[in-house]
């Protein structure tokens, strides 16, 4: 029967596609008219510096000051012919292993579930110097710097550190893991093992069998690696929540037989070597083998519980009146973005605003 559930796995290739975002142009008649992002413009007009040397014809947001304002907004895009502009987020898919974490965090672990999701949002810093980092990114050079202005009733969501791959201390404390670049790969690796069984098709006992298999497989670990990893990045890359929660289900079940999960935690062992990779894994064997009646779905909600590791939420509105260290933070909402470097839009926006 285990045999059975597991080939699900295999059943797993429909693609899904992604939701484009918009951008629409505004004047900046329109940015004074749009009453719910209020805050944040006025956030803006009140963060610019007149330019002396010009008797404060000429206003800028002063990017270089050591004290610049830990409450605006920044992310790093490439230029748009018009500015500023609403945008309005899609539905975005990451590229390559991260995108296990990003549809954990998004889609399906119940602890994020009032969270917006990062799936869904525009991301960015409060911390300019972090911003810049990212003009040149993937395809993209040569890239500018935006302040983005949320809605004032946007939810924001607040990432312990400047980086959210680097933000889940709980998980680090926990399994050892230092990233989630690692938490990735090793989540990767521990659902591809399952991925490779089934792919194999072993017939009979499945307890006898395998550590021949497995035997048979290490001389040849680099293709398998290949071939059962990309199985799982397309399963997370492609499918809906039901198709994956099914696919966790399937190996749920089976480590909830004992003599399996006694069985199997060796021959883990074998096939992926003890370092990195390997540690969620044994993580989730040793949970199951403490509480038979845990879910993987729970081991995981209970690692990247946002409370835990210390993220925090709360209204743009709100956001604007505290102080914070350099911070990821990320919302779903229509966001306003204004590039730093149009000094006639920042003028024009500061002289409104002092009448």
């Amino acid at each position: 029967m285990i045999n059975d559930v597991l080939k699900r796995i295999n059943a797993i290739f429909e693609a899904i596609g992604t939701i484009p975002y918009t951008i629409n142009n505004l004047t900046i008649d329109d940015v004074l008219s749009m009453k719910n992002y209020s805050v944040g413009v006025e956030n803006l007009a009140n963060s610019l510096t007149a330019s002396k040397d010009y008797g404060n014809n000429i206003a800028y947001l002063d990017v270089s000051s050591d004290e610049q304002p830990d409450n605006l907004l920044y992310r790093a895009s490439s230029e748009r012919e018009f500015n500023p502009f609403l945008f309005t987020p899609g539905k975005r898919v990451t590229q390559g292993d991260s995108n296990l974490v990003t549809r954990l965090v998004s889609d399906i672990l119940p602890s994020w579930k009032l969270i917006p999701k990062r799936s869904n949002s525009v991301i960015c810093t409060n911390d300019y110097l972090e911003a810049i980092h990212y003009r040149s990114y993937g395809f993209r050079r040569n890239g500018v710097v935006y302040v983005i202005i949320p809605p004032n009733d946007a939810h924001i969501a607040i990432a312990p550190k400047a980086d959210f791959w680097y933000s889940f201390n709980y998980i680090e404390d926990t399994t050892g893991l230092t990233s989630i670049d690692l938490v990735n790969k090793s989540l990767l690796t521990f659902l591809g093992f399952f991925y490779y069984v089934v792919d194999k098709d072993i017939a009979g006992d499945i307890i006898s069998e395998w550590p021949n298999e497995f035997l048979r497989a290490k001389g040849n670990t680099q293709n398998d690696y290949s071939k059962y990893n990309e199985a799982v990045k397309n399963l997370f890359f492609n499918e809906n929540k039901a198709a994956i929660l099914r696919v966790i289900s399937a190996i749920d079940q089976a480590l909830s037989n004992k003599k399996f999960r006694d069985r199997i935690k060796p021959i883990f062992n074998l096939v992926i070597d003890n370092g990195p990779l390997s540690k969620l894994g044994n993580y989730i064997i040793k949970e199951k083998s403490t509480a038979n009646n845990i879910s993987i779905i729970d081991i995981l909600d209970d690692l990247f519980d946002p409370d835990k590791n210390d993220f925090d939420t709360t209204l743009y509105s709100h956001f604007v009146d505290r102080v914070y260290h350099s911070c990821e933070v990320w919302t779903d909402k229509p966001c306003i973005f204004v590039n730093i470097n149009d000094i006639k839009f920042l003028t024009e926006l500061y002289h409104r605003f002092r009448g």
